[in-house]
């Protein structure tokens, strides 16, 4: 008996079965074109199935809404949350190595990632622009996956008088503002200009400063 589910109209069969990861795929490309080329404005479900070419009823058949579809997309290309295992990895390997190394390593890593990375970018603006739901959970998870980082730095900072996630704090979200600044004014901050490559290696060298400064002054204060 043949088969019909495997043959199309002619009688010939279909070279390929469906392809339940390819569809999704398709879907999570298509989040990711429309935040590169038309922003998180864009990530209407219609336009998603447009650029997906596939039949919108998809969404909820592979992902349950298009919010979880934006979130899979999302938490498998945000920094912090995606690159976790590797940091933990980094940190694990590198124990007996220099933790001012490690971490400063990974700050200017987040600097030139979310320099080149338009579908980031566009997310954070997101999160500072509007509140919603989706946007919350995705920074509470960043937030939540980000401390367990800065728990290998507290013991190292404890009574040094170097608040050390404020000093985080403060240099990662520099990094964002400079970023979407030179985005969306196209133009130098204070006169460093991040659109080149001499502003970028300027702002990576001021980090590393920075953060050396940090671990420095705590040292002085544990060892007094």
């Amino acid at each position: 008996m043949k088969d019909d589910n495997n043959e199309n109209h002619r009688g010939n069969k279909r070279p390929f079965p469906r392809n339940k990861e390819l569809t999704k795929q398709r879907f999570l490309y298509a989040v990711g074109h429309i935040l590169r080329t038309e922003g998180f404005t864009g990530l209407g479900v219609n336009n998603i199935e447009r650029h997906a070419m596939q039949a919108k009823r998809n969404i909820y058949d592979h992902f349950g809404t298009p919010e979880r579809l934006i979130e899979e997309y999302i938490f498998g290309n945000d920094y912090w949350i995606s690159h976790l295992e590797e940091m933990k990895k980094i940190t694990e390997d590198n124990q007996n190595g220099s933790l001012k190394d490690i971490v400063t390593a990974l700050i200017e890593n987040q600097f030139a990632f979310f320099s080149r990375s338009k579908e980031m970018q566009e997310i954070i603006l997101w999160e500072i622009s509007q509140k919603n739901d989706l946007v919350s959970s995705l920074a509470r998870t960043r937030e939540l996956e980000a401390s367990t980082l800065l728990e290998e730095t507290d013991g190292h900072f404890e009574n040094s008088g170097v608040n050390f996630r404020a000093v985080s704090s403060i240099l990662i979200s520099a990094i964002y503002y400079l970023v979407l600044h030179a985005k969306s004014a196209d133009s130098t901050f204070c006169g460093v200009d991040i659109r080149s490559q001499k502003g970028m290696n300027e702002i990576l060298a001021t980090i590393k400063q920075m953060l050396g400064w940090a671990f420095e002054a705590a040292e002085k204060k544990i060892g007094e």
